[in-house]
């Protein structure tokens, strides 16, 4: 879904401009829709930011030197076919070869990059691990996999899709095991008793951990971790725990303790990985201010989606130093991806009452009241105070539109906004306000549209709940299981949570630890019965049941919950597209 895909990224930059990975991301979808030149602005403009970026030098090539349809080709990025659905009544006519996405995560290749102060080269996760079986735990941890192929290494997404490392080529792939009936009531903290003996369990709550800012947890949890991988003799396994405790010695700003662990790695990580990490430790060991190494470790936070660890280093540096607008871009932008919606009004205001004079700092304090802390009032104040100091900059009086767009003028607003637009450069900024032109067109006779909710960020006080279920998908893109869990369960999806267990069991079962995956499985389908017994979220509840049973090889239990799933009135395009292909497959 490219097209709604480049919405969500547009909204991103709306509030997020600055935000690197969502305009590579942006780029790559314009591409796939051969919108050359829309990939290109976004291109250029993280090259004039980053000059260095491999991965928007290498796209920007690309466009430059192959024909648009070839473009991604060169990237590796698989264009899946088009999707043929003609009508409601001509349900069969569906694409055959749709991919089936099973209910755990896709990992992705993020980045890590060091924003500020110096640049740090991403590490890519283009190479796959061979395990050593034969590897002693007794040795020193440089030797772990010394005899293995160089490896390349994302600290941030190590080891994530647990089920397509464990399946290699010549292996065959574990059943699922069947589920346990489970009784009592079901909580992530009852989850982790039940697995405090398994490394998947461990790993993904040290890595949960972290996302949420609890370093001194993940310590701890890391070093059980560590105790299961090398019990179970499995070098990927070790590998994975040493990358997340480099990252816990980078954010705890121990750059010492850092530099001899990552000695320990040489022998293990690709030349790239290596030569990533140890520029981070080489720029470290120049940095004498402490307040520089935190802006350091932060950038290396913000890079792998650690926000709430990049707020935390950057406050106490942005309170010495409130005019810096690096610092103040950092921070706003690790506070809004976090949710700190608070923190980031006293961010952006701090930094726009001190930069009075300066019109984007007016502007992004405009948005922010439009988009976060909603506050019509002061978002018209900052939105005029911005216009002031550059009057030609169309989005000031776009905030304005969108502020009676928000209060239910929707043909006022509409109507200002339709005459900016030719104007408007911002090209994010255009594709939003094309889609609300549209939205807001549909729902003009329909006074219970909640114009607010629509403009607002994702968790923020006026934001819909759904807001937290969009926001968790992101999260299972990037392999966060428990992270995601939390989003869903704000969204009161009880269904997608249990989607999240059925995950974790197919991991637990690759991984060959059958009674937990039993655990999972067994929290995964309570979660899913509780839903449909409400009659809640029924296509995509009889979905997961059939992909359950479809990964333990129960052709009939996959019909049946197909047929509910294909008969339910809350069935979407989405679904019903998945439900077809799965039908296929069997």
């Amino acid at each position: 879904k490219y097209d709604e895909s480049i919405d969500n990224l547009q909204r991103v930059l709306q509030n997020s401009p600055n935000n690197i990975i969502a305009r590579i991301n942006l780029a790559e979808n314009y591409i796939k829709l051969d919108k050359k030149e829309d990939a290109k602005e976004q291109l250029k403009w993280v090259l004039k930011t980053q000059p260095n970026h491999v991965k928007a030098k290498t796209l920007f090539e690309s466009l430059e030197n192959a024909p648009a349809e070839t473009a991604l080709e060169s990237q590796n990025i698989l264009v899946p076919a088009e999707k043929a659905v003609d009508s409601e009544n001509n349900r069969e006519e569906i694409t055959k070869n749709e991919k089936i996405e099973l209910p755990e995560p896709q990992n992705v290749a993020n980045e890590i990059k060091v924003i500020e102060p110096s640049n740090v080269e991403k590490a890519e996760n283009t190479e796959s691990i061979k395990e050593k079986e034969s590897v002693s735990v007794e040795k020193e941890e440089s030797s772990i996999l010394n005899n293995s192929e160089a490896m390349t290494f994302t600290p941030y997404i190590a080891g994530q899709n647990q089920k397509a490392k464990a399946e290699e080529k010549s292996q065959t792939k574990p059943r699922m095991p069947e589920a346990r009936i489970i009784n009592e009531k079901i909580s992530m903290e009852s989850f982790f008793k039940a697995g405090k003996d398994s490394f998947i369990v461990n790993i993904e709550k040290a890595r949960y951990e972290i996302e949420k800012g609890d370093l001194k947890s993940a310590e701890k949890t890391l070093e059980l971790a560590d105790k299961f991988a090398r019990a179970g003799k499995k070098g990927r396994n070790i590998l994975e725990v040493q990358i997340f405790k480099s990252l816990v010695y980078i954010y705890k700003c121990e750059f010492q303790n850092f530099g001899k662990h990552l000695m320990t790695l040489k022998s293990v990580l690709s030349p790239d990985t290596y030569q990533s990490f140890l520029d981070i430790y080489a720029k470290s060991d120049e940095l004498k201010d402490e307040k520089d190494k935190r802006r350091l470790s932060a950038g290396v936070a913000m890079g792998a989606g650690h926000f709430t660890i990049a707020s935390d280093l950057l406050k106490p540096v942005f309170e010495d130093n409130p005019d810096d607008p690096i610092l103040y871009s950092m921070l706003s932008e690790a506070q809004l991806n976090s949710f700190d919606y608070d923190g980031a009004e006293n961010t952006l205001k701090k930094f726009a009452e001190i930069k009075s004079d300066n019109a984007e700092a007016q502007f992004n304090l405009a948005r922010f009241y439009l988009t976060g802390n909603y506050d019509v009032d002061l978002a018209k104040k900052y939105a005029n105070l911005a216009a002031e100091l550059n009057p030609e900059d169309a989005r000031c009086k776009i905030i304005l539109a969108l502020a009676d767009y928000s209060e239910g003028n929707i043909n006022q607003g509409i109507t200002k906004i339709k005459e900016l637009l030719p104007s408007l450069e911002d090209t994010s900024m255009k594709a939003i306000c094309q889609r609300l032109i549209k939205d807001g067109e549909k729902a003009s006779n329909d006074s219970a549209n909640n114009f607010i909710s629509m403009l607002a960020l994702p968790g923020s006080k006026h934001a819909d709940l759904s807001s937290f279920r969009f926001s968790g998908e992101d999260d299972l893109l990037a392999g966060s299981y428990f992270s995601a869990m939390t989003k869903f369960e704000k969204a009161d999806e009880k269904v997608e949570m249990g989607r999240v267990y059925l995950g974790l069991a197919s991991a637990l079962s690759a991984a060959n630890e059958t009674e937990m995956a039993s655990i999972a499985a067994g929290y995964g389908l309570k979660l899913i019965n509780e839903d449909m017994a409400k009659g809640k979220h029924l296509a995509r509840a009889s979905l997961y049941k059939a992909l359950y049973d479809y990964e333990r090889g129960d052709k009939d239990s996959a019909i049946a919950s197909i047929d509910v799933g294909m008969n339910s009135k809350d069935l979407d395009y989405s679904t019903y597209n998945k439900l077809v292909s799965l039908y296929d497959s069997l």
